[in-house]
């Protein structure tokens, strides 16, 4: 996993303890490593040399899940396609890496493709068409008796297979409403799910009945298998009424395209087809398992923070919703109490409803308002040196280069020696900027791996 870097100049000792903390969380995520224990764990080399297969991978982690594959299946696939953030590729060009396939799966039949993230873009549409091919090619053609899936956050956008009389740009107009809506995960894939071709069980459909392992590297919160990816290969609980009062329900209906109002009402009428529902024939033959979660990467850093010397409070709520309303329900957390170093920690994903025009993203909104919170509300803290960070475990946060951002207790009185009003910064979402001008942005590239957002609290006596 990459080093997070930052360039901070306060108590270094307590900052360091949390980059490592967060890096547990990264490591416990590892794709290559998940894909490779629950290959073995179910003796999955037998099982698949028993059929013709093929391999379909997509999301932040394809890369690293499709190399955990190779190292254990000994016989090859007969096709395959792995899609990929472009995102990800651009970082390792940079880095000096220009093979666009690892030498270990240059061996395997795979066709790459490149999409765009969080957005969806011509790529995207390649990719998709990509995998209806290999998904819709008979056996009896030359094309797979068994499929091994390979799913992680970020498919939702990277496969764009609109439906009919509905468009790319429409896909992406609304996409963009949403978010800037504050959408949560669920709302904005039941909207996408029923927009879309392969999505929703889509790809199930286009399989049946021939059987597919799906394993999932999870990044939603509650590992909600139809949220993941926006459920390709799962029953879709949401219908067409449901998306369409999402779009109500944020106050987006009549800036979406007419396209999306028209699709999404007469599906809510009965004269379109839902999505497939639990209990469809489709899923007969379809297999889930789960191999990271969000959980087991907030275990780690518990046990990592242990290490360390600090009593720890794990959260066993994700943390959701409004970033700053989550920065609120952290401070409050927080009790006066004798001197000694204590660790929380969390995981989840919020939101971000913008309002104003400046720059940033929900794990940078969290951490800033975090701050402007424990100013605050100081007698909570005690006048204890403390820390915090939030952070994408993709390396990613908002339309940023920053996965996030580490904050402490002279956090602010940096900001404003450097001209900026934390506040003011706040209020326009501008937290990019106040938390540059602190010296606290958490930059840590593109990680190749996925399971939400990563919390930790670090507080030590004075």
């Amino acid at each position: 996993m990459p080093t997070p870097t930052g360039s901070y100049t306060s108590i270094p000792a307590l900052r360091q303890v949390a980059l490592g903390v967060f890096r547990a969380g990264l490591q416990a995520a590892d794709p290559v490593e998940s894909v490779r224990s629950c290959l073995r764990s179910n003796d999955a080399d037998a099982l698949f040399a028993e059929d013709r297969w093929a391999l379909l991978a997509v999301g932040k982690a394809a890369r690293g899940m499709a190399l955990g594959a190779r190292s254990v299946l000994s016989v090859a696939p007969v096709a395959g396609v792995v899609v990929e953030p472009k995102a990800l590729a651009a970082s390792r060009r940079s880095g000096g890496d220009r093979q666009p396939v690892p030498v270990e799966l240059r061996s395997w039949p795979l066709v790459w493709r490149r999409g765009s993230h969080p957005l969806p873009d011509r790529g995207s549409q390649l990719a998709a068409r990509a995998f209806e091919r290999c998904a819709a090619t008979p056996s009896d053609a030359g094309g797979a008796e068994r499929f091994l899936a390979l799913l992680s956050g970020g498919a939702s956008a990277l496969l764009a297979a609109p439906t009919k009389n509905i468009t790319l740009a429409d896909k992406v107009r609304v996409t963009e409403l949403l978010l800037r809506a504050g959408a949560s995960i669920g709302e904005l894939n039941a909207v996408r799910k029923h927009l879309s071709r392969l999505k929703g069980g889509g790809l199930a459909r286009l399989v049946a009945p021939r059987p597919a392992t799906v394993l999932v590297l999870s990044d939603v919160p509650d590992d909600d298998l139809s949220v993941i990816g926006s459920g390709p290969w799962y029953p879709d609980p949401s219908t067409f009424a449901e998306a369409e009062a999402v779009l109500l329900r944020h106050g987006v209906y009549e800036q979406a395209p007419e396209a999306v109002r028209e699709r999404l009402r007469r599906g809510a009428r009965g004269q379109i087809a839902e999505t497939p529902k639990p209990g469809d024939v489709a899923f007969l033959a379809i297999r889930h398992q789960v191999v990271a979660t969000n959980a087991c990467s907030v275990a780690a850093m518990a046990a990592e923070a242990e290490r360390a010397g600090f009593e720890v409070a794990r959260e066993e709520r994700p943390v959701v919703g409004e970033a700053r309303d989550a920065a609120e329900q952290w401070i409050l957390a927080l009790s006066p109490g004798p001197p000694r170093r204590v660790a929380r920690v969390s995981g989840g994903e919020t939101t971000v409803t913008v309002r104003g025009v400046g720059r940033g993203g929900r794990n940078q909104e969290l951490a800033l308002a975090f701050a402007l919170l424990a100013e605050r509300e100081s007698e909570r803290l005690a006048g204890r040196p403390w820390c915090f960070l939030s952070a994408g475990t993709d390396g990613v946060d908002g339309p940023t280069d920053a996965a996030g951002a580490l904050v402490d207790h002279a956090s602010l009185q940096r900001c404003r020696a450097a001209g900026v009003d934390p506040a003011a910064a706040l209020a326009d979402n501008d937290s990019y900027r106040a938390l540059a001008a602190a010296g606290d942005l958490l930059r840590t590239g593109p990680t190749g791996t996925n399971v939400a957002d990563l919390q930790v609290l670090l507080v030590q006596p004075g």
